[in-house]
């Protein structure tokens, strides 16, 4: 038996009705579109999804529907004056605020509520938020939450200080601006000018390419009081905005980024100092950077904690800047394809003495001395450091670094107790016995009480077991870590800790990193070292080796055991070593 449009439409209707009332809504709303479709002149269709949007509280959806059925909705139908009226009923209630913020205690509010709807600080500068167009209690509570906003400007045109209008709304919450770009009218300047941003500390430029804007200088010094952090990434060829104009339009700069600026000459400043700055990088600069520029650099900025230099001269200019601030103690020096690069910072030991205390070099250097450099890192080039650093006491080469150059090996310090073997080279344990030599050495001539040796190839056995032999003969180690890209050969494992148990007595820390668990045999050895208080190693192939964790349980003067992977792990076990306070 067929049944009549109209008949179809009441039952659906009220299948809708009756589903809302379940709450389910999302099967209601699929039967208030079939209305729809099936009589889209008819405001039964509209006015009921409206009914269901208007239940779950979603005003805006309730507005969007009504706005469609009204517009094709005969105005004569009688459902037409029932959809205007839901839909202004929607409208005052989506513009109902309910100000409770300040009947909630301040720690709730910023704690929990607000990173509730808030992943973090930053907002589109063109996009209103709702929640800053509560009340001014709501943008309080906002602020004290993250500190302060920051807005991002992702467009560039004639026009962008209208469509900054909510930084300029609430300018007096940005700590903030991110310009994705600059590249025509006066629009960034003018905002800077014209706007109160009083607690503006951080200002980042990816891309400045306006030759136009001959005000940006002066915008920069207007926010000069709060501004602290400046990056700004130059992508034009005129000079029109120097290292030394935004030095002098921003005095109270802590961190200050360039890139691509014409030169680092400072020589147009004043012979005074900016004691706020401690971060400062000039890279990628169209002139590169001489030494004369450096000691300027480094006369008017005495506090720096970290400088980053690209394109140097040469490496001349590495020397110059310990002598004029004497808490940078980390040297870089990297060479790349259009020059020098430098990097400074004071990350080395804590030390009351001045000078560089750890250096790390990609670049060949000449001859200076290092008096006080205690920590080193060859990468590929430098061999000539460690014969000129009489103090040093932790040293790390790559086997790149080696096969540069062998004498990198060729000097023993006295004092070197850390040393980090990095050797991913085959060619370079079975063409050259420099490695095995150097240990041996390492173990007559110094005072070695850490070594970490990293073998990145598997193939070479009879130059690992060589290695592996020396080691074995530095009877000072406390700590040792000895790693394998992938599976290191079980029978060359064991040999090697049978050796090393007879010769190095006073291990405190072994750290096994491989694919493969040691032997029973092997922890049974390790027992001998009465020192061992601390061990890491795989465990994976191990689970059904009972031996193997009793071994392990009655490991009396160990302390501490990490192991891995953790898909590995069996349960059981590891609650019993747990239970005994090793893990």
């Amino acid at each position: 038996m067929s049944q009549s449009p109209e008949c179809i439409l009441s039952t659906l209707n009220l299948r809708a009705l009756e589903l809302t009332k379940l709450a389910c809504f999302d099967a209601a709303i699929d039967n208030a579109n079939t209305i729809q479709q099936i009589s889209p002149s008819s405001a039964r269709g509209y006015i009921c999804a409206a009914t269901i949007y208007s239940e779950q509280g979603k005003q805006r959806q309730v507005i969007e529907v009504c706005t469609k059925g009204l517009s094709l909705v005969d105005t004569n139908d009688p459902g037409y004056s029932t959809l205007q009226h839901i839909k202004d009923d929607a409208i005052r209630r989506q513009n109902k605020r309910i100000d409770f913020i300040y009947q909630l205690p301040v720690e709730i509010v910023v704690t929990s509520l607000i990173p509730l709807f808030m992943d973090d600080d930053l907002l589109d500068a063109s996009i209103p938020y709702p929640y800053m167009h509560v009340s001014k209690g709501w943008c309080d509570r906002i602020r004290e939450c993250f500190g302060g906003l920051r807005f991002m400007v992702d467009f560039d045109d004639d026009h962008n200080t209208e469509r900054c209008s909510q930084a300029i709304q609430f300018a007096q919450y940005a700590k903030g601006l991110i310009i994705a770009w600059y590249s025509q009218g006066t629009w960034l300047s003018d905002l800077l000018r014209e706007t109160d941003f009083c607690m503006l500390h951080d200002l980042q430029i990816n891309g400045f390419a306006n030759i136009h804007d001959g005000q940006f200088r002066s915008s920069l010094a207007s926010i000069s009081n709060t501004l602290m952090h400046l990056y700004i990434s130059l992508s034009i060829e005129e000079d029109l905005v120097s290292t030394a104009d935004i030095v002098s339009a921003c005095p109270n700069l802590v961190t200050l980024g360039i890139v691509k600026p014409f030169d680092a000459d400072l020589s147009s400043l004043p012979m005074t100092t900016w004691p706020n700055m401690k971060i400062l990088s000039i890279t990628q600069a169209r002139k590169s950077i001489s030494s004369n520029q450096v000691v300027e650099i480094s006369k008017r900025f005495p506090s720096l904690k970290r400088l980053t230099l690209l394109p140097c001269d040469d490496t001349q200019a590495a020397l110059v800047l310990p002598g004029y601030c004497p808490s940078i103690s980390r040297l870089q020096i990297r060479m790349i394809h259009n020059g020098v690069q430098l990097t400074y910072s004071d990350e080395g030991y804590p030390s009351d003495q001045q000078g560089i205390i750890a250096l790390l070099s990609t670049a060949f250097y000449g001859l200076a001395t290092y008096p006080q450099l205690k920590k080193l890192v060859l990468i590929r080039c430098g061999w000539w450091i460690p014969r000129n650093a009489p103090i040093l006491e932790e040293l790390e080469i790559t086997s790149d670094s080696i096969n540069t150059n062998a004498n990198a090996l060729d000097t023993i310090s006295p004092h070197t107790q850390i040393l980090k073997l990095r050797l991913h080279e085959a060619t370079l344990l079975s063409g050259t016995p420099s490695v095995e030599h150097y240990l041996n050495r390492l173990g007559k001539e110094a005072q070695l009480k850490e070594l970490v040796i990293h073998f990145n190839i598997i193939d070479i056995m009879d130059g690992i077991e060589r290695v592996l032999d020396a080691i074995c003969g530095l009877n000072k180690l406390t700590r040792l870590e000895v790693g394998f890209a992938n599976t290191w050969d079980a029978y060359q494992m064991e040999r090697f800790i049978d050796e090393l148990v007879k010769g190095c007595h006073h291990l405190s820390r072994l750290e096994i990193k491989c694919d493969n668990a040691p032997s029973t045999h092997s922890v049974n050895t390790l027992k001998r070292l009465k020192s061992l208080k601390q061990m890491t190693f795989s465990i994976k192939g191990s689970n059904d080796d009972r031996k193997f964790w009793t071994a392990m349980q009655t490991f009396s003067q160990l302390k501490c055991i990490t192991i891995y992977p953790a898909d590995a792990i069996n349960e059981n076990e590891i609650t019993r070593l747990k239970e005994q306070g090793l893990i």
